[in-house]
This record gives C-alpha cells, sequence and structure tokens, in this order.
C-alpha cells in the first residue's frame, strides 16, 4: 500500500522582490522606479557585498545584476549569489559579447541582456524569468495544478498527477526521497548534500543549487508539469505537495 504524504502550505501570493545590483546610483534608481510602477517590489545596492548581506536579511526573487561593478566582477558576485541563493539571476551589462554572455551563464545567471536594450524587453524577461523559476507570481507547483504526485521507489519512476512519468537517476531518487520522507517539512541542505553522497562545503552546496534547478527542469520536460520542490530560504528545500511513495516511507 502506498503512504500519502501531506502538503507543505501553500506559499500566498505576493509582489515579486527584486534587487537591482549597480554602482551607478543614477541607473540604478530609474531602474527601480520602471521596476516598482511595473508592479514589482523592487531595491537596489551597490555592491556585491551589499547584495549578500541584503540576501540575508530578506530573499529575493530576482536580482538584476551589472556584470562590471567598481571593483568588482559581477559573475563572481553571481557566484557567490548561488552559494546561498535560490534567486533567479539576470544579468544586464554593456558587455554583449557573446563570451561575456557565456561567462555570465557559466557563473550562474539565468538570463543575459546587454544595457540599453528597450525597457519592455526587461520587463519581458523579468516576468518570464519569474514564472520559471517558480519564484513569483504565476508560480505553478503540484499543489496549486491539483492531483498527487506518486514516485516508484524501486523502479525510480516518478508520475505527476496529469499521469505523464519520468525516470530518474540513482542520484535524482536519492534526493527525492530524502525530501518526501521529509513529509512536507523543509529539508537542510546538508542533508541533501549528504544524500548526494557530498561533503558539506561551498562548493557542494552551490552544486546542489544547479542539481535542484536540473531535476526541476527535467520533471518539467518529461511530465509537462512543475515538480513542486520549493526553497526554504535560509533551511534548504521542501517537496509543497502530495505525494505517494510505493512501497511505503517507514514511519
Amino acid at each position: 500500500m502506498s503512504k500519502a504524504l501531506n502538503s507543505a502550505p501553500s506559499i500566498p501570493s505576493r509582489t515579486p522582490r527584486i534587487v537591482v545590483v549597480d554602482d551607478e546610483k543614477g541607473f540604478r534608481d530609474d531602474f527601480i522606479d520602471f521596476l516598482a510602477h511595473r508592479g514589482f517590489e523592487a531595491h537596489g545596492v551597490a555592491s556585491g557585498q551589499a547584495l549578500l548581506d541584503d540576501l540575508k536579511r530578506q530573499p529575493a526573487d530576482l536580482i538584476i545584476l551589472d556584470v562590471m561593478l567598481d571593483g568588482e566582477d559581477g559573475r563572481d558576485v553571481a557566484r557567490k549569489v548561488r552559494a546561498q541563493s535560490d534567486a533567479g539571476i539576470l544579468m544586464l551589462t554593456c558587455l554583449d559579447e557573446p563570451m561575456a554572455q557565456v561567462s555570465g551563464l557559466d557563473a550562474g545567471a539565468d538570463a543575459y541582456l546587454a544595457k540599453g536594450v528597450d525597457l519592455a524587453v526587461v520587463e519581458a524577461t523579468v516576468r518570464s524569468l519569474l514564472r520559471r523559476l517558480a519564484g513569483a507570481e504565476g508560480r505553478a507547483d503540484g499543489t496549486e495544478e491539483g492531483g498527487v504526485w506518486h514516485f516508484d521507489s524501486l523502479g525510480w519512476v516518478l508520475t505527476a498527477p496529469n499521469g505523464r512519468s519520468v525516470r530518474l537517476t540513482f542520484s535524482e531518487k536519492s534526493v527525492l526521497m530524502c525530501l518526501l520522507e521529509s513529509s512536507g517539512t523543509p529539508v537542510k541542505r546538508a542533508q541533501l548534500t549528504a544524500a548526494l553522497g557530498k561533503a558539506e562545503s561551498e562548493s557542494a552546496l552551490r552544486n546542489l543549487d544547479t542539481y535542484i534547478r536540473r531535476l526541476r527542469k527535467k520533471v518539467q520536460d518529461g511530465t509537462d508539469m512543475t515538480l513542486p520542490i520549493q526553497t526554504a530560504y535560509s533551511l534548504g528545500y521542501v517537496f509543497a505537495a502530495t505525494a505517494t511513495v510505493e512501497p511505503p516511507v517507514a514511519g
């Protein structure tokens, strides 16, 4: 008999919080005003360290990050952000050469736009990222779409509420079982890295965020539904939907 696992409380709809990181105060303030006018909660900081400090106080849904900060490389900042946050990163910069874009994406950015691009394009990109990253309005997860997820822990097959399935790897299965065994309670990042057979380190924690994102994409591509693994800020991740496991999870 399968065991149903209770869902975590749904996260209420709220205004997306965006942090603009740029050392040019005039540009930063103009951008904040534009985002606020378009319905976002916008806030600005002038440096990478100020951004990291800000994220410790309050999580962000999206970060708009300049690559060429005063005395800092925005790509290094992006890597540090990835070690502590699952927020989306949009790089907005004058470096529009292909290799600069590649290095920005490799550093953890989700999208890359050149400064001077039409603001309508910026807004469309921001909204698209927020939807895709499940960080704000338009967030879709298994609870909101309805139905129960099913996981065959022997065959490593995850079936979405719409009936479509995807087969997981051993590592993916280990992480998912770790989340399902918590029955809707946030699982610490260190526990998830341990499930992957990794010792806790800054690199391992950063790689965990990338791993979770790839798992979400794999399930999205395979089932056409968003895997309801949500970020529990400052803690880790939580499976925020009802699921059954066969054979059942002990306990």
